[in-house]
């Protein structure tokens, strides 16, 4: 039986791997490299707030392993989000690569936007290999669309990779549509920015 929770710091380790995965080009190359992305997020996967905290995630567990992984945002993230991001980029990266992520920061931001007032974001959305096939991405898509409707939301969004077409042929498939599409040059991705209305 697949059951969902909130994330606890105790899932560091198997959340470092689902986040990752969630964007393997993309995260290897905002923190230089696949093994400085992977320590980063596994630490800061410990911290009590922040974009990386396994506590702002909703897992899926399976016998009490968790096998996927999602995290959902509005435009009205508390202040100790933003003062756990800082503090964890302080402790956890080199000056090096804090000036590389900070020079990547203003593209970030155009490829994706912050959700606006009416929207849910919803990231990190990962499931294991051996998990997929179950259902368990619908279930998480479920939740991100009850939680949605809790806070009074008429959108859920979420980006995609142009070229995950397993990825897009599962979001089409629960109505989800594009809205607009940004190349990331430096990895030469294309991200799909798509809608799902309530």
């Amino acid at each position: 039986m697949i059951g969902l929770r909130q994330g606890k710091a105790s899932d560091h380790h198997i959340l470092t791997d689902l986040i990752l995965s969630s964007a393997p080009l993309l995260l290897p190359y905002l923190f230089n490299g696949e093994q400085n992305a992977r320590d980063y997020i596994f630490n800061a996967s410990q911290q009590s707030d922040g974009q990386y905290s396994a506590v702002r995630h909703q897992v899926a567990v399976d016998a009490s392993s968790v096998i996927a992984c999602m995290t959902l945002w509005d435009n009205d993230l508390p202040a100790s989000f933003h003062q756990k991001n800082l503090s964890s980029l302080r402790k956890f990266l080199t000056d090096e690569q804090i000036k590389h992520l900070l020079k990547s920061n203003a593209q970030i931001e155009k490829v994706f936007p912050g959700p606006s007032e009416e929207q849910l974001c919803i990231g990190h959305l990962a499931v294991q290999e051996h998990a997929k096939g179950r259902g368990i991405g619908k279930k998480l898509i479920a939740y991100a669309i009850s939680q949605a409707k809790l806070r009074g939301k008429n959108q859920v969004v979420l980006d995609v990779d142009r070229d995950n077409e397993e990825a897009l042929s599962f979001y089409q498939g629960l109505g989800f549509v594009m809205a607009s599409s940004v190349e990331f040059l430096p990895t030469q991705q294309v991200f799909y920015r798509m809608h799902y209305q309530l």
